[in-house]
């Protein structure tokens, strides 16, 4: 039986957008008023079992999809992954605790630097730099 897009996509209850681009390797034959029109034996597979890009189908990539899903649990279980939130406390917790650890250094180094020449001055703001990282 021959079916407009339209009509495939009312039967399929794919928008029209899908239907065209699952269609797209078919050639259709000129209906009435120009519509271009398919054989349903042959485009109803296509809409139906659409193979992607790299020759998985729909039903492929679902279940890629759904075992990745289950494996990303399984490692949580396991405690090889951490939430999302603990991560971001941690990186917080560091980058504060050595801002402040930098921001000590003119207040520690002031009363030892003073009187000293620039390069023991130097050597000694060194080497608090170094002690704070």
């Amino acid at each position: 039986m021959k079916c407009s897009k339209n009509e495939l996509s009312k039967l399929t209850g794919c928008t029209h957008a899908t239907v065209t681009r699952r269609l797209d390797s078919l050639t259709p034959e000129k209906g009435p008023h120009g519509a271009a029109m398919y054989e349903s034996t042959e485009a109803l597979p296509l809409i139906y079992q659409m193979h992607g890009p790299e020759g998985e189908s729909d039903r492929d990539k679902l279940l890629r999809c759904q075992a990745a899903a289950a494996e990303l649990d399984l490692e949580r279980k396991r405690g090889e992954l951490l939430p999302r939130e603990q991560v971001e406390d941690e990186v917080a917790r560091c980058i504060s605790n050595a801002k402040s650890r930098f921001l000590g250094i003119p207040t520690r180094a002031a009363p030892i630097v003073i009187g000293m020449d620039e390069a023991a001055a130097q050597a000694t703001l060194k080497e608090m730099v170094y002690e704070a990282l």
